[in-house]
């Protein structure tokens, strides 16, 4: 294993962590700002469609060395 393949699976982890508990800690501060469900639930779903896409160009970036 060499060093260049050690940082990149651990800036790897950072980003799927990023990806994954940003939404949730963006959702949970929007729902005390806005009051209404429809339009943070619309905002959370585009947030989380981004993330999961963001995460596929990731892993194929990652996947082809």
């Amino acid at each position: 294993m060499t060093y260049w393949s050690f940082s990149k699976g651990i800036i790897f982890l950072v980003l799927c962590t990023i990806l994954f508990i940003g939404p949730v800690e963006y959702y949970s501060r929007m729902r005390d700002i806005i009051k209404n469900d429809t339009w943070y639930t619309i905002t959370y779903v585009a947030i989380f469609l981004l993330s999961s896409f963001l995460f596929g160009c990731l892993i194929y970036f990652y996947s082809r060395d």
